[in-house]
């Protein structure tokens, strides 16, 4: 009888292993895989075959790089309070999508997200060059002021 017993215990745990096999071979077969393994850039999410990209990629297959953000010079307020949003290349610019890096709207902006004007000729070497925001904050005093798009 105990013989008997074990063949029979033997022979189901057996089964439920082919099964087990069999399922998991099944359900492999039922994954969608991720477009080109993700291009080593991001992590594939299944069974959707969907590609999750790591930071600085993009694109479907995280083939591509995305570029700096920086708040957007121009665009629409979202609230009355809200406005220039986060954008790549602070919307002054394109992203040069094999390097990563912004191109600047020449030659009126700069910096690694385009997010700060450029001064003509560097000033010519005769002045300094200020951000908008320091300008801002010499309201009030004496600061002559030109018009940049009159330098050559």
């Amino acid at each position: 009888m105990k013989h008997l017993f074990r063949s029979f215990a033997l022979a189901a745990l057996q089964h439920l292993l082919n099964c087990s096999i069999q399922l998991q071979l099944t359900e492999a077969h039922n994954y969608t895989p991720c477009p080109n393994s993700c291009s080593g850039n991001g992590k594939c999410e299944l069974p959707w075959g969907v590609c999750t990209c790591f930071d600085g990629f993009t694109a479907a297959d995280c083939s591509l790089r995305t570029c700096p953000y920086g708040p957007a010079y121009a665009d629409s307020a979202s609230a009355t309070d809200t406005a220039h949003n986060m954008a790549e290349c602070s919307n002054r610019g394109s992203c040069d999508r094999n390097t990563g890096q912004c191109i600047c709207d020449s030659p009126m902006f700069e910096g690694s997200a385009c997010e700060r004007f450029s001064c003509p000729n560097d000033c010519s070497g005769k002045g300094r060059c200020i951000s908008s925001k320091a300008l801002a904050r010499l309201e009030g005093k004496s600061v002559p002021v030109f018009d940049v798009m009159s330098f050559t």
